[in-house]
């Protein structure tokens, strides 16, 4: 949370109304983040290992757990309500020299809508500059939308 990151943690404090998306999504390739996760765990641990030429990257439970990851879900799951933006990127000013801060502010926060397709822009895309020694109580759990496309 006090470092410069891609993908997150946020330095975001409590109580303070997490963005969301409320644009129309055109979802496919549904899936949650947890399911995203498991799948780069595996494919990371499975790069990982020596294997003799020829042979399957993954085992045979491994790729059991891939497709059904790569199956996805019925796009009828996703709710309706607005979706919880996803961390993009934290930058620090002092990891990034030419970042052209507003005055009082030594971080920009960068979050955007769990899905590439979105009919409006409008709301997918949220940029939050911030004085990092100003949060005090840390949002431990962020919020996380259900599904992601």
């Amino acid at each position: 949370m006090h470092d410069s990151s891609v993908g997150g943690p946020l330095l975001w404090p409590v109580g303070e109304a997490w963005p969301t998306c409320s644009d129309e999504h055109e979802p496919y390739e549904l899936t949650t983040l947890e399911d995203v996760r498991t799948r780069r765990r595996i494919l990371a641990a499975a790069w990982q290992r020596p294997r003799p030429p020829g042979t399957n990257l993954l085992t045979p439970d491994e790729k059991v757990v891939v497709d059904r990851v790569a199956a996805g879900y019925d796009p009828a799951l996703l709710p309706g309500e607005p979706l919880p933006l996803i961390p993009l990127a934290q930058l620090y000013a002092r990891d990034v020299p030419d970042l052209p801060c507003p005055d009082g502010t030594d971080m920009l926060q960068v979050l955007w809508c769990p899905f590439d397709e979105i009919m409006d822009a409008r709301s997918a895309v949220h940029l939050r500059w911030r004085r990092s020694t100003s949060v005090r109580n840390l949002l431990m759990h962020p919020p996380e939308p259900a599904f992601v496309g």
